[in-house]
């Protein structure tokens, strides 16, 4: 079994890569040509892994890491999304949160409640006045109110053992089968930020990061308005890309092995001899071909010089 994660900017083509590997007969797509990110999300199973073991206060970030992982989860198994059809569709079912919550009780040393001070400050009204109805007029006692959940996670290896575990379980019961030789795709289900550590969580992982061309990153930007982008301003869209994909540090976490970033065929070491799937929506070259230097018609002369300029060593064509 081989897991491989296509991983990608902002509308950087990354989708393109996924639909062609998630088309052929000899790949699985669990969630289709949708995005899982259960692991790279913020308060999704990698924000759960660092505030336990690398980051703060390490009695209580693990409790208020776990109430968001459970917030999460619940959100994400309710979100729909619009598929080609312009239907809304669920990407995740109630499985997801059994199996969240399975995960959860395997990696809990000890769980038990209380009311640390910053749970304490937090409280929103309605806390607060059930608290203060609770404790004066029926006599509770804080503890018997269970208001937060302390929970200590068991230590890192057993964490990393039931987490891989875990996903292996997510990905057999949305692939309908038991994995064993397959090998399966994945869109955006690690962070491009930090690929090799936020995708710790799937065996025999490969990673393929997709580059685009800055100028019709910020085009396609523009045009979807893209909700967690900088798509309105282009120097705060070049500051951005510095940041983040223009630093020492971003080019040292992906120099590793299991990263490629062209030739995908030969790095994956499946035929490049392929049949693709039966179904309605699938990867058409013709589509992706429209997208490339698509920034020429939609970018006016001050945004393209800019990037151009900030962003040289970055430009494709």
């Amino acid at each position: 079994m081989k897991n491989i994660i296509v991983l990608g900017t902002w509308n950087s083509g990354s989708g393109a890569i996924h639909e062609y590997l998630a088309s052929r007969k000899d790949i699985l797509s669990p969630f289709g040509f949708n995005e899982f990110k259960v692991c790279s999300d913020p308060m999704g199973l990698n924000y759960l892994f660092q505030n336990c073991y690398r980051t703060g206060n390490t009695l209580l970030n693990p409790s208020h890491a776990f109430e968001d992982f459970i917030k999460y989860i619940d959100g994400f198994h309710k979100y729909k999304h619009y598929d080609n059809t312009g239907q809304e569709v669920k990407i995740l079912d109630k499985m997801i949160v059994k199996l969240s919550n399975e995960f959860i009780n395997k990696v809990t040393e000890l769980k038990y409640f209380a009311l640390p001070h910053y749970a304490s400050v937090t409280m929103t009204r309605f806390e607060k006045f059930y608290m203060k109805i609770m404790v004066k007029v029926f006599n509770k006692k804080i503890k018997d109110l269970k208001l937060k959940k302390i929970i200590i996670p068991k230590n890192e290896k057993i964490f990393l053992t039931e987490a891989k575990k875990f996903i292996k379980k997510v990905l057999e019961y949305y692939s309908k089968q038991k994995i064993t030789n397959q090998n399966i795709v994945l869109n955006n289900a690690a962070d491009i930020t930090d690929p090799v550590t936020s995708s710790q969580y799937f065996e025999n992982r490969k990673i393929i990061i997709v580059t685009r061309d800055p100028r019709d990153i910020f085009s396609s930007m523009k045009q979807r308005k893209s909700n967690a982008t900088p798509w309105y301003d282009v120097k705060s869209f070049i500051k951005w890309y510095k940041l983040s994909f223009d630093n020492q540090k971003f080019k040292k976490k992906i120099n590793d092995k299991i990263i490629l970033i062209v030739r995908i065929c030969n790095f994956l070491k499946i035929s490049k001899k392929f049949k693709l799937k039966k179904i309605e929506s699938k990867f058409e070259i013709s589509k992706s071909i429209k997208n490339i230097g698509k920034s020429r018609k939609f970018l006016n002369k001050k945004e393209n010089l800019l990037i151009s300029k900030h962003l040289k060593s970055h430009l494709q064509w």
